[in-house]
């Protein structure tokens, strides 16, 4: 059904007319949709016209105003469409859902012409409205002049409340919120598609015995809107005759227990809450985060809390209670007291279907347009329905589809202050903002995204050197993974790093951070040596219930709820224990880990890298010699890999079956020979010199010396990990003793030569030039 369908379907049908001359306004208009002022000017050119008449009788000339409405609103794209349009503005939308819902409180089912006009001048921020304001007429002249007809429109104010008002100081009136109130002023939001936990929290109402419902649900889904949405339906009559009448007042148990210092002060309050609300059937309290009641006001060594001064009013059926609350919080708190729970009838509450979110979230846009001054597209809302079920998994629907739009609307009107004046809320400005709140990259990929995707292999192996084939694979499966290509159940990627000690494989996890969020500090570094035994297994997700720390995440789980996409680096991953391995099994095939406390952190996003050195020896090719000592002349032979058979003979000693089967690749690292780890040497001396220079020292470092300080840190056995320790003895420390001696200092020279195996530091001043 196109959204023109879902509007026309509300309407009477001696009425539809109306929405296909809207439609050919819209598209005269060069417009691609149709808005609330092709529909005002339909009504005011369509024929015996109930608006035109009560406009000339206010003095207003109907075709003056069609005309001011039309440059109000302006023109669409420059191009006509070629067909009246399918698609509405969520504004249109709500004003034609208000017209319906205005219809139903007058006993009938579908909108009239008198409804949209009514629901059009209802809404202070639809153009029409702006237009009749600054061109100067009375609106509620017109209202009159409306109501005056025989076939007009009511004027707003059919609210039909119970006689007896809170009274301004009663316990009620400050400690309460009567919601009915605030629903007759039009401040409560409409809740769409829940129509059959509405029906049922109205059952319960309605009972003789347990009428006081309490709804359970998972934050987010909904709960306090059901409870607003009773409150309209009150407010508009469209509720049973047991129901009609009734005030909603939501009570604030904060404010009750607030200010209370001495015993017995918290329970009088209670006492006179509950008796006013005895005194006046017409209030139905409600109560959200309803648990709390237990253990509330209980002052020490009494052990009488909220909920035991409720109880007697709720068993003799004298006071009705609207609760709210969570399954954990039921079962943690109010399922324990048997005598409380039993006094509850329990209505589920489930997350709403997407399709049921998108129409929710549809019906919150009209307010979110008017507080941000927007447009919000139908694609913003399928997006943001469609990316909160894909990426935002700990959120229930539709506060998480709400929150997403809400920011949008936020950076797009914020973006205004740059000077780029825009006022559509489009599918790609929903992404911004995901991709800005959970890190993951959603936005379409720019021309300048694809080309540094492709090239990411050579930023990789400007950053680890002798390792292109390592990098190459790591590209990859990163390329695979933006490009939409890979498995959406699964992490990006789960790579397994092997080679001999020093080669780079932590570099290159930290390099491929770095290149995906800007900086490598964003890497989650596990240090897999650090849970050798079983039970540590708890600070990766938390202790359960009953253990010290139970309350507190796990440091795995923490880091990937808060930023899901992100490089995770299990280093050394043979020396955990083989339990901790298994709790990774769920992680690589399901791209999920539950912590302690049941709550998921999603990890479908996130890549895992996992190095070892169990296979170390297979690279050395010195494998039957005993003793100290390694060839060096024989260089050919330290660059010999094992082959990849070889390698997974080894693997399949250590690890599992089904956690191998759960690998995407294998990335075997080269050993390092001596053209390589001369490159590291020079790489490691720059970011040495870096620093000096910041200090207004020039220094240079010539070739001879670069070597010799590899030739000293040259050890096939350890790879790169020794260049660094020559790094230091060898520049470092004459570069310090040069520095503190007064040798030199701002605006001084250093060269740094070697000649006969000796590495020299000339702090002269004289020219370094290489």
């Amino acid at each position: 059904m196109s959204e023109i369908e879902a509007i026309t379907a509300l309407i009477a049908p001696e009425a539809r007319s109306l929405v296909e001359a809207a439609r050919h306004e819209a598209q005269a208009r060069a417009c691609f949709y149709v808005g609330v002022e092709h529909l005002f000017v339909a009504l005011v050119k369509r024929e015996r016209s109930k608006l035109a008449r009560a406009l000339e009788t206010t003095g207003v000339d109907p075709k003056s105003l069609r005309d001011a409405v039309r440059r109000f609103a302006g023109v669409g794209s420059p191009e006509i469409p070629f067909a009246p349009p399918a698609a509405t503005t969520v504004r249109l939308r709500a004003i034609v859902r208000d017209a319906a819902y205005r219809a139903r409180s007058r006993g009938g089912e579908l909108a009239g012409e008198g409804d949209l006009i009514e629901a059009i001048l209802g809404d202070d921020d639809a153009s029409p409205s702006i237009v009749l304001r600054g061109a100067g007429v009375d609106i509620p002249a017109l209202e009159l002049a409306l109501a005056s007809s025989a076939e007009a429109v009511t004027v707003p104010g059919r609210m039909r409340l119970g006689s007896k008002e809170l009274e301004p100081g009663s316990i009620l009136a400050r400690f309460g919120r009567d919601l009915t109130a605030l629903a007759a002023k039009g401040e409560l939001a409409t809740a769409v598609g829940r129509d059959s936990e509405i029906r049922e929290l109205l059952r319960a109402l309605c009972r003789q015995t347990k009428n006081a419902p309490l709804l359970i649900g998972e934050p987010g889904v909904g709960k306090t809107a059901i409870v607003e949405e009773l409150a309209n339906r009150i407010a508009h009559g469209d509720v049973p005759d047991a129901i009609a009448g009734k005030h909603v007042v939501e009570i604030s148990l904060a404010s009750i227990v607030a200010g209370t210092k001495y015993r017995g002060e918290f329970e009088e309050r209670m006492e006179k809450l509950i008796r006013e609300a005895r005194d006046n059937p017409d209030i139905l309290l409600f109560v959200d985060e309803i648990h709390s009641l237990v253990g509330a006001g209980a002052a020490e060594g009494s052990p009488m809390d909220a909920g035991d001064v409720l109880k007697p009013s709720l068993a003799r059926g004298e006071i009705r209670v609207i609760g709210a609350t969570t399954p954990r919080d039921y079962a943690q708190s109010i399922e324990k007291d048997g005598a409380l729970a039993r006094r509850f009838q329990t209505i589920r509450v489930d997350e709403p279907s997407p399709a049921a979110s998108r129409a929710i979230v549809l019906g919150r846009c009209a307010s979110l347009e008017a507080h941000h001054g927007v447009t919000i597209m139908p694609d913003a809302i399928d997006a943001a329905v469609t990316l909160s079920v894909r990426y935002i998994p700990d959120r229930k629907l539709p506060d998480k589809a709400i929150d997403l739009v809400d920011e949008a609307c936020v950076r797009l009107r914020v973006r205004s202050f740059a000077g780029k004046f825009t006022t559509l809320v489009t599918a790609d400005l929903v992404a911004e903002a995901l991709s800005a709140k959970t890190g993951i990259p959603l936005q379409r990929l720019t021309e300048s995204e694809q080309k540094r995707l492709l090239r990411m292999e050579d930023a990789l192996q400007a950053r680890v050197v002798g390792q292109d084939e390592a990098c190459r694979s790591v590209a990859e499966r990163i390329r695979l993974a933006r490009a939409g290509l890979r498995d959406p159940r699964k992490p990006v990627g789960v790579l397994f790093f092997l080679g001999p000690s020093g080669v780079g494989k932590t570099e290159l996890a930290r390099a491929v951070a770095e290149f995906l969020d800007g900086s490598d500090d964003a890497m989650i570094r596990v240090d897999m040596s650090e849970y050798q035994e079983k039970h540590t297994i708890s600070r990766l997700i938390g202790s359960p219930p009953g253990y010290v720390g139970s309350d507190e995440e796990g440091q795995l789980t923490q880091k990937l709820r808060h930023r899901p996409a992100s490089v995770v680096l299990l280093d050394e991953i043979e020396k955990a224990h083989p339990d901790i391995w298994d709790l990774f099994l769920q992680v690589f095939d399901d791209g999920r880990l539950t912590d302690a406390q049941g709550r998921v952190a999603d990890c479908r996003h996130a890549i895992f890298i996992m190095t070892s050195n169990a296979c170390s020896d297979l690279w050395n090719h010195d494998r039957g010699i005993v003793g100290f000592g390694t060839p060096r002349e024989d260089e050919a032979a330290v660059l010999e890999m094992p082959a990849p058979s070889e390698v997974n003979d080894r693997l399949a000693k250590t690890f599992r079956p089904e956690f191998l089967n759960r690998v995407d690749e294998l990335v075997l690292f080269r050993p390092l020979g001596a053209e390589e780890l001369a490159a590291i040497a020079r790489i490691q001396i720059e970011r040495l010199l870096g620093r000096v220079r910041d200090q207004g020292i020039v220094i240079h470092v010539t070739e001879a010396a670069i070597a010799e300080v590899a030739r000293r840190g040259w050890d096939p056995a350890h790879g790169a990990r020794p260049i660094e320790r020559s790094v230091e003895d060898n520049v470092a420390r004459p570069l310090s003793a040069a520095i503190l001696n007064g040798r030199t200092g701002p605006g001084g020279r250093i060269l740094i030569d070697a000649k006969d195996g000796e590495i020299a530091v000339d702090a002269s001043g004289g020219d370094v030039r290489g």
